[in-house]
């Protein structure tokens, strides 16, 4: 192995998004590491529509970006990866994340924070991950109010919970592209491990939303589910993310088969 290769980690561009080739068990393994060294760190888990926001979106972008860490949330980037040398595996969601993480949290006497969702699904949350990983430090748990990303005071408020619980690991459910842009602005700056932008994972947990049967996400029709389950919310975005995937495909082909431009970075670790 070369100093180069000991002193960095390899990125792929798939559909537009930096994204970190790894198995779920290796970044729970690099999550754990930055929990245990304070280090500031945040996660990113882009899917078809952070993509599609990317291409028009300037925050978002830098904000993944400069992530710590970048997971394939989504199967069209897991199919991408195929077109490469760096083919992933699985995806690794979110929501995959979060059971297994707390596990490794309590395992290792270290505590987590939630923030966003619904007071409601924040409290049957917890009683969940309480349920799947006993001895979890729930060190605690907050719903902002809407538009608090426009409201000073309120952005003060959250950083000062936060401050006061000083949580290893931040568990994030503001939705995209607000936990991303939430993150890329204020993890710096708090006493903690590392912030993962989860979604919609803490009302899954909650059972306010049901996900997709194992079957259905394993062929890749987990958007269809969830398109088909909420479509006045969810249809319009889905329709869009299927008109613009060509368009990302073309640029993904043109990218790692002919230009061999912005395909691929080197990292410091």
């Amino acid at each position: 192995m070369s100093a180069k290769d000991k002193l960095s980690r390899t990125q792929v561009n798939l559909l537009g998004a930096w994204v970190d080739p790894v198995s779920q068990e290796e970044a729970l393994g690099i999550i754990l590491s930055w929990c245990k060294n304070r280090a500031r760190q945040f996660v990113v888990t882009p899917n078809l529509d952070h993509c599609r926001m990317m291409r028009t979106n300037g925050a978002l972008a830098a904000a993944c970006e400069v992530s710590g860490m970048s997971i394939p949330d989504g199967w069209p980037l897991v199919m991408a990866s195929r077109m490469t040398k760096y083919k992933i595996k699985q995806r690794v969601t979110g929501s995959d994340l979060v059971i297994p993480l707390c596990r490794l949290l309590a395992k290792n006497d270290l505590s987590v924070f939630l923030l966003g969702s619904s007071p409601e699904a924040l409290k049957a949350c917890a009683k969940k991950l309480r349920d799947e990983a006993p001895g979890l430090i729930l060190s605690g748990m907050y719903s902002p109010p809407f538009g608090f990303e426009q409201d000073p005071q309120n952005l003060t408020d959250i950083k000062e919970r936060i401050m006061k619980a000083q949580p290893d690991a931040l568990l994030v459910a503001l939705g995209s592209p607000k936990q991303e842009l939430w993150m890329a602005s204020q993890v710096t700056q708090l006493p903690i491990g590392v912030a993962i932008g989860v979604g919609g994972s803490l009302d899954f947990l909650a059972g306010k939303q049901k996900r997709a049967p194992k079957a259905v996400q394993n062929i890749g029709l987990e958007w269809l589910w969830r398109a088909l389950s909420n479509p006045r919310r969810l249809g319009k975005r889905y329709l869009i993310g299927i008109a613009i995937f060509p368009v990302l495909v073309l640029s993904h082909i043109r990218r790692h088969l002919i230009t061999k431009r912005n395909a691929v970075r080197h990292r410091l670790l």
